[in-house]
């Protein structure tokens, strides 16, 4: 659901590579770094956009997305109200907090880039807790807030004692 939501609000196939997301960029390169390397690099290596035909111009609004592109600290704190000690069967509350290092204090992100979507698009982050050990889906949330730091907050019932080694993507 997440793939086809991404695939819908860019314009492109399921499978699609990341990289069709820059700007100009229509196919994907021989030599192709992954879409996190680019951002971190704040742009494409001289001989990819060689490669590309791409221009100067091109490259400067290559640039531009890097730099627009979320830069996201994920913290999370377990909690259960009203207990001294945590029990199989309580309810139990996971805080997920984003903090967006490339914004500072009281800045807003603004619309993602694509272009093919028909109205501006704001970012959305999905919050899904994995059991890893059961091999099931815990809880999942959407966090839709542009500001520098945004939280969510999932309920879910404390499963078997003892130690659980759960995923949050």
């Amino acid at each position: 659901l997440i793939r086809f939501q991404r695939a819908l609000v860019q314009g492109l196939e399921l499978d699609a590579s990341p990289l069709l997301q820059l700007p100009h960029v229509r196919r994907v390169p021989k030599q192709a770094p992954s879409l996190q390397e680019v951002v971190k690099a704040g742009g494409l290596p001289p001989a990819v956009l060689k490669e590309l035909g791409l221009d100067d111009e091109q490259r400067l609004d290559i640039e531009a997305f890097c730099r627009h592109a979320p830069q996201v600290e994920v913290s999370c704190r377990v909690e259960v109200s009203d207990e001294e000690e945590v029990g199989e069967g309580d309810l139990a509350s996971l805080t997920v907090t984003l903090t967006r290092l490339n914004l500072g204090s009281g800045e807003a992100a603004g619309p993602v880039n694509a272009p093919l979507f028909p109205v501006p698009k704001l970012e959305e982050w999905w919050v899904l807790v994995y059991d890893e050990r059961a091999r099931r889906l815990v809880t999942a949330d959407l966090i839709l807030g542009t500001g520098r730091e945004e939280s969510c907050k999932v309920h879910f019932m404390v499963p078997r004692p003892g130690k659980h080694r759960w995923t949050v993507h």
